[in-house]
């Protein structure tokens, strides 16, 4: 009896007390975007709130106007000034021209309008040209041309862009027709040219003043003249030269003749030859240009102004600067005589200033310069129609992808139970 108590006391003490059961581990946590994006919260809040303090930034900064800053791969050249009938302007004008900037690199297409007195020629360049180089490479062209075109051409080179709409237009009303073009053209374009931003500044009028000079042909032809002589003469004798110079104490004086014509006496008593002037071969007189165009405002006769922006520029603060600029002005204008501002494209709304836009360039149809600008417009119409809906899917999709973090954040899941812990 005793052997067997013992027996059972020593298996008892060399196998101990019963083993536990090893505790079950908890399961793997599967990795998911939106764990990794609550573990991370601040660094989540820390770039969204960048990228709000740099959209802020880069809003203040924008360029604001209506029309997106579109490269067109296009320069017009539109020449006018001349006397010419439609068909000799197609022969000495147009076709040298088109001929000069053909070898222009890049150039992939070359069309061309002539009328009366002016000609158009667009050229069309490959759409990955550099057009700044391009300009001045079919300016360069063109210059060296020059002196085989019809003198007293005015040409223009322009490369096609959404800046040469007017952002401002102003009206000078009150005074004579032609005195309203001398103060805008004289007074008031140069200090608005002046605001920082500003492009150009045209001044357009219904009558603009010259000296008229009529010559008699029954009094040419009896003193063996031709016009050819009358209008040398003339334009030799108001011009102005240097004749020579003179050294005296150490420094050397410039001799100039200045004889510019101010008035019809100046011109009436310019020499022809044979001691003869021209108020006796001809009738000088004060006139205006030819009426190629009306101005008015208000039913009254005036002088428009229009100024465009620079490339790249702010309509919004330009027009604040030539709004103050025009402000000034109206303090030294004489009695009587109003500027008022007749279209503001910073405070348009986008339909309306489209509209208005058109319709300045459609009542300019008549000159080749107005052409170009109806043309312009639909080809920026289309464009920023199609930035627009670009932008506006973009605009969706920066929104979308910073909505993410937020609705991650939102849906944290919470915190899994513990299986063994549960157990016990």
């Amino acid at each position: 009896m005793s052997d067997v108590v013992h027996e059972v006391v020593r298996d008892t003490a060399m196998t101990g007390p019963p083993a536990q059961p090893e505790p079950t581990p908890p399961p793997r946590r599967r990795w998911s975007l939106a764990g990794a994006v609550a573990s991370q919260r601040r660094f989540v809040y820390l770039v969204i709130a960048l990228l709000c303090a740099g959209g802020i930034w880069a809003a203040l900064r924008l360029p604001s106007a209506i029309y997106p800053e579109l490269q067109f791969p296009r320069i017009t050249i539109v020449a006018q000034g001349s006397a010419l009938g439609a068909r000799q302007v197609a022969f000495s004008i147009t076709q040298p021209i088109e001929e000069a900037i053909t070898v222009v690199p890049g150039v992939i297409r070359v069309t061309s309008r002539s009328i009366r007195g002016a000609s158009e020629i667009s050229a069309t360049f490959a759409p990955n040209t550099d057009m700044t180089y391009a300009l001045q490479q079919t300016q360069a062209r063109v210059n060296q041309l020059r002196g085989d075109l019809p003198p007293g051409l005015d040409i223009e080179v322009e490369r096609l862009s959404p800046s040469l709409f007017p952002i401002i237009s102003y009206n000078l009303e009150g005074g004579a027709p032609t005195t309203m073009y001398d103060i805008a053209a004289f007074q008031i374009r140069p200090v608005l040219a002046r605001v920082p931003g500003v492009g150009r500044v045209d001044v357009q009028a219904s009558d603009v003043r010259e000296i008229e000079v009529v010559a008699d042909p029954v009094r040419l032809a009896e003193q063996g003249l031709s016009y050819d002589d009358l209008a040398n003469a003339i334009r030799t004798s108001t011009s102005v030269s240097a004749v020579g110079r003179v050294a005296q104490d150490y420094k050397q004086y410039l001799v100039v003749t200045a004889q510019e014509a101010t008035s019809v006496e100046n011109i009436a008593n310019v020499v022809v030859g044979r001691g003869l002037r021209v108020r006796d071969v001809a009738s000088v007189e004060v006139g205006t240009e030819d009426h190629v165009r009306i101005v008015a405002g208000d039913g009254r006769p005036a002088a428009l102004l229009n100024i465009t922006r620079q490339v790249n520029g702010n309509t919004v603060a330009i027009a604040d600067s030539v709004a103050s600029a025009a402000e000034e002005i109206r303090k030294t204008l004489p009695p009587g005589v109003t500027l008022k501002a007749v279209y503001d494209q910073a405070s348009q709304s986008m339909l309306y200033g489209l509209r208005q836009t058109f319709m300045a360039a459609g009542a300019d149809a008549a000159t080749a310069a107005a052409r170009a600008n109806a043309a312009l417009f639909g080809m920026v119409q289309r464009q920023a129609t199609m930035v627009s809906f670009v932008g506006i899917f973009q605009l969706l999709g920066v929104l979308f992808v910073a909505m993410i973090p937020l609705v991650l954040l939102m849906k944290r899941p919470g915190k899994r139970a513990d299986p063994a812990a549960a157990a016990h």
